[in-house]
């Protein structure tokens, strides 16, 4: 764990010193729960104010791989609402650990990501989504691509994969969210369901 928190340390200072006007940086996934694995990379998120985006980039540091992103305070918020980056943002929120952040702008985001509510709208777009992307790709499958063309086959059968995972997510999130308010609803179902 030493090495990543150093290449860690290394990283900021680095995207600082070139982006002093940064609202503030975070870090995802392994390394921000502190479980690097041998192969696991630094993906560093750097949040901007409005100005113009700078470049994604990543690099080596010795063997580990960091990438960094670049996202406005606005665009974060945005995906409150998107459903393409509702459930990935909402499940990161629990896996984010914030590196640099003066003023709390992140801090306050990443609280209000902890207890974002699954809304109606956001569940009917995200299965509409998936529903299209699976459908319509079976059907480039079906109607020439299978057997054709190695390359759009698998990117095919990558899209519907991606989909269907989406869809059960959404699908399973939903339901989770649907138990919760039917126990809040019904004290006596809740103190079953915490007995069991």
């Amino acid at each position: 764990m030493r090495r990543y928190d150093e290449a860690l340390f290394r990283a900021v200072s680095r995207v600082k010193k070139e982006h002093p006007s940064l609202v503030g940086i975070q870090v995802h996934g392994s390394v921000a729960r502190g479980e690097p694995g041998p192969f696991s990379d630094i993906d560093l998120l750097c949040v901007y104010g409005q100005h113009m985006k700078p470049h994604d980039f990543s690099y080596f540091d010795g063997d580990i791989y960091v990438g960094v992103g670049f996202l406005t305070v606005s665009a974060l918020e945005k995906e409150f609402t998107d459903p393409k980056s509702f459930f990935w943002a909402r499940g990161s929120a629990d896996e984010t650990r914030i590196l640099y952040d003066p003023k709390g702008v992140l801090k306050r985001l990443v609280v209000r990501w902890k207890g974002a509510e699954l809304s109606r709208r956001v569940v009917e777009d995200s299965l509409w989504e998936a529903y299209h992307n699976i459908v319509e790709y079976s059907g480039k499958l079906r109607n020439g691509w299978f057997g054709h063309d190695g390359y759009l086959t698998r990117y095919s059968a990558s899209v519907i994969a991606v989909h269907v995972e989406r869809a059960i997510v959404c699908a399973e999130r939903y339901l989770d969210n649907q138990r919760e308010l039917s126990l809040e609803a019904d004290p006596e179902s809740k103190e079953e369901a915490a007995a069991s």
